[in-house]
């Protein structure tokens, strides 16, 4: 576990807060929760709802064998505006770390979560760690990349998937300790690709071989509220399968 070699015994020994709020987010934390139970630590769960339906939410605690988060707060989704979201979270947030009173708080990427979960932890003298510190787009017109400055800012303890991120990190002068422990998301993808090869008939439903297609997928609000670059999207993938001769695999 990189972080059983960032963290000293005292922080393993105080109460955690791991937060979760989006798909990517649940993934992302999957084998940060596995090995703080694999370790015995003090930590709880908490669920902002950012992301609420069963396949943008429940169905990766069941595929991750992940335990019921301890809080989730009811309604989130109702709030659209990127503010109206982050404040609604932000208030829910304070409360329950004023109640279970937690030393550390670990996020993770650049959703509005997270961004409301280490505001709330800093105004409460509460240490933030951030998992994937240093990733950046340099597209300032997208939320995501606001998030991540603003994140990393608040951060005590940033925790960069390689090298070029922790370059970043360095370049923007950030107050925490920095750390290169390499991508969660890679973990969590090497212990799901078990249960996906053991479970999933997918690709004999659909007749398909290992290596002999393109899996594409479009979920970011800066595309899809967008027709001409939907359309722009979906061209290249099919010129990518002419070029290449291999069959398009778009779940909608």
């Amino acid at each position: 576990m990189p972080f059983r070699k960032c963290l000293t015994d005292d922080d393993l020994r105080d109460r955690i807060c791991v937060v979760v709020g989006t798909r990517p987010d649940i993934i992302k934390q999957a084998p940060l929760i596995e090995a703080l139970e694999a370790l015995g630590a003090d930590f709880f769960i908490l669920h902002t709802g950012q992301h609420y339906s069963y396949n943008m939410d429940r169905v990766f605690f069941e595929d991750l064998g992940l335990p019921e988060p301890d809080y989730k707060i009811e309604d989130t989704y109702k709030y659209r505006l990127h503010g109206e979201q982050t404040a609604i979270m932000l208030m829910n947030i304070e409360r329950i770390l004023l109640k279970e009173k937690p030393k550390l708080l670990v996020i993770t990427g650049d959703a509005n979560t997270s961004l409301a979960a280490a505001l709330a932890a800093r105004k409460l003298h509460i240490r933030v760690a951030h998992t994937e510190s240093g990733v950046r787009t340099f597209d300032w017109m997208t939320p995501e990349e606001h998030n991540r400055v603003l994140i990393e800012r608040l951060s005590d303890y940033l925790f960069a998937p390689n090298e070029w991120a922790r370059e970043n990190l360095e370049a923007d002068n950030v107050g925490g300790e920095i750390f290169v422990i390499g991508s969660t998301l890679v973990d969590a993808l090497y212990e799901i690709r078990n249960v996906a090869e053991g479970r999933s008939a997918l690709l004999s439903e659909l007749g398909l071989n290992p290596d002999s297609y393109f899996l594409m997928t479009m979920h970011r609000e800066g595309n899809l509220g967008q027709e001409h670059a939907v359309g722009h999207i979906i061209k290249g993938g099919l010129g990518a399968v002419g070029e290449f001769g291999l069959r398009l695999v778009f779940p909608i």
